[in-house]
């Protein structure tokens, strides 16, 4: 008898540490990753995603997810990210945002053709602004992908954003270049490109019509934290 009492009070131990596993809150992958995730208030169920090396923070739901646009960048904190996206992996999820700064950042060993492309890198991302925003939507309408059906890519805007002139044009269909967490496929997808006031080149996309993103995307603004520039570091970028 004592020894089936043991059992039994090893197995209610069991149960109990089990639910506490499954029944946990999940962890949004973003905060996963990061370790010291700077979150704060905004307004109820909203949090602030703040890039300290970039120097721009934006509010998101605590519905959505902030993640590395690029799923080698695990080992970079969140906070220093210069691709990142908002989203959520539920079914039927219909809001993403997605954000870029545009580096161009060599590192000791480059072979002669990776100092070849990343010199033409360097030399596109001082192309003026509206040139630039031109060739990225003129590449949105080229790209060769097999995978891409009913693309349509609008004609080029100008507009304001972060309070600084900025550059915009639609994409629809099933194209969307982001990698890592897909973002929703199909809708209208609107670019925005501008510069931070070092002239430094930031893109953010969303999905158009939905009320969410439009929020998170209005709520961006830059601060003074920045910490990081054009001038050093990685990536050598690939499409040149």
């Amino acid at each position: 008898m004592p020894r089936k009492i043991a059992w039994v009070i090893v197995l209610i131990v069991l149960t109990v540490i089990a639910s506490a596993y499954f029944l946990r809150p999940p962890i949004p992958n973003g905060q996963a990753h990061s370790g010291a995730f700077p979150l704060k208030s905004s307004s109820p169920g909203w949090r602030t995603y703040k890039n300290t090396a970039f120097g721009y923070e934006v509010h998101y739901p605590d519905t959505l997810s902030v993640e590395p646009l690029d799923r080698y960048s695990y080992s970079t904190p969140i906070t220093e990210l210069e691709q990142i996206d908002m989203t959520s992996h539920a079914p039927n999820n219909k809001s993403y945002v997605g954000i870029i700064d545009w580096v161009a950042r060599g590192y000791a060993g480059l072979s002669a053709e990776e100092k070849q492309r990343l010199a033409q890198y360097q030399e596109y991302l001082r192309l003026d602004l509206k040139t630039f925003a031109e060739k990225e939507r003129l590449y949105s309408l080229q790209e060769p992908n097999p995978n891409v059906r009913n693309r349509q890519v609008g004609e080029l805007q100008e507009t304001t954003f972060a309070s600084s002139t900025a550059y915009t044009f639609t994409l629809s269909g099933e194209n969307v270049r982001a990698v890592g967490s897909a973002p929703p496929k199909g809708g209208v997808y609107r670019y925005i490109f501008f510069e931070n006031p070092n002239g430094d080149k930031f893109t953010v996309w969303y999905m158009e019509d939905d009320p969410v993103s439009q929020q998170i995307v209005d709520s961006f603004r830059f601060t003074d934290t920045a910490t990081s520039t054009n001038a050093g570091g990685d990536p050598v970028s690939t499409r040149f």
